[in-house]
């Protein structure tokens, strides 16, 4: 109702950059859907070869973009009820870990950080430990 009381209602009739654009995009949009619906047998046929070519080339792909590399870590995130205190996130933190190298004897060091992260793209809250 606000924007009724507040906007013009004068319409505008003069075409401006933008509107001439997309009415020539628009044009030539249809010009070729109604081509491309006279022909569907060749356009579904060249979407399913175009499908079979893609799985090919993913079934291809190797280890180069997702290289294995075996550093030996691993990250655990620990989690206690939001607004619980310091001392409560360190003893919960101290218990996980012990849980870690007594139940996994490969483990050497554990090393924890409780709080938010120094990265701003990261955000953690205040009780969780990394």
């Amino acid at each position: 109702m606000m924007s009724s009381l507040v906007l013009s209602r004068k319409i505008k009739t003069k075409a401006n950059l933008s509107d001439r654009i997309m009415a020539k995009i628009e044009t030539r949009y249809t010009a070729l859907l109604t081509k491309a619906l006279k022909i569907p047998r060749i356009i579904v046929g060249a979407v399913i070869v175009l499908f079979v070519i893609s799985v090919f080339v993913l079934t291809r792909l190797g280890g180069e973009f997702i290289p294995s590399i075996e550093e030996g870590d691993f990250a655990v995130e620990t989690r206690v009820l939001s607004g619980s205190n310091l001392n409560t996130t360190i003893e919960n933190v101290q218990k996980v870990a012990g849980i870690l190298k007594s139940r996994f004897p490969e483990v050497k060091n554990i090393v924890t950080k409780i709080g938010s992260s120094e990265v701003p793209t990261e955000p953690l809250p205040m009780d969780m430990g990394i």
